[in-house]
C-alpha cells in the first residue's frame, strides 16, 4: 500500500482471500487468480496483470493507490496502527 502502486493479489490461505477481495472493492488492483485458488493459473495471471497494467481501469488504479498511500508515506504503518489504536481506547 505505501507504495502506491496497484496490486495483483494470489491468495492462497483462507485469511488472505479478504485481501483480493479488498483491493477490488477499493479499485487499487485485481485478484489474480479467483478461478484456480489458491493455485495459479497462466492465462488468468496474465489478463490480471494485463488489467493492473495496461488496461482500461489502470489509470484509475494508479490514482487511487498513489492516493490511500499518501498517510502511510508519511509514518510507518506500525505509527499509524499505534495512533489508531491510542484514538480508539481514548474514546
Amino acid at each position: 500500500k505505501s507504495a502506491g502502486v496497484p496490486q495483483v493479489v494470489l491468495p492462497v490461505w483462507i485469511d488472505t482471500y479478504d485481501f483480493a477481495i479488498r483491493v477490488e472493492y477499493l479499485g487499487i488492483g485485481v485478484w489474480g487468480n479467483r478461478v484456480a485458488a489458491p493455485y495459479v493459473g497462466a492465462s488468468e495471471l496474465g489478463t490480471a496483470f494485463l488489467k493492473v497494467v495496461d488496461g482500461r481501469e489502470s489509470a484509475g488504479m494508479v490514482i487511487k493507490a498513489k492516493s490511500i498511500a499518501v498517510p502511510f508515506q508519511e509514518h510507518p504503518g506500525r505509527q499509524v496502527a499505534f495512533e489508531k489504536m491510542t484514538e480508539i481506547l481514548e474514546l
